[in-house]
């Protein structure tokens, strides 16, 4: 979609390592993530959070940085993380 790679959730990183949107930048193309169930934006990764109306799931007890969000990517390239 507009040029962007849409098809790597971001549990696998280069040589059999843990993919992180640090390395992902490395490959010099815009990305969409979503493994780190934390959204942000790192240069041209974009990470979206968990899409979950209800986000306990019984091994996530206290303090969490999830954010139930989602990745929007405009035909024009242009991207917009949004909260659910």
């Amino acid at each position: 979609i507009a040029g962007e790679e849409n098809g790597c959730h971001g549990h696998l990183g280069s040589k059999g390592s843990k993919g992180s949107p640090k390395q992902f930048k490395k490959l010099g193309i815009p990305m969409n993530t979503g493994h780190a169930h934390t959204s942000s934006i790192f240069n041209n990764v974009y990470t979206a959070g968990i899409f979950a109306m209800n986000t306990d799931f019984g091994y996530n007890k206290g303090a969490s940085d999830w954010t139930n969000t989602d990745i929007v990517t405009y035909k024009n390239g242009q991207r917009q993380i949004i909260f659910n």
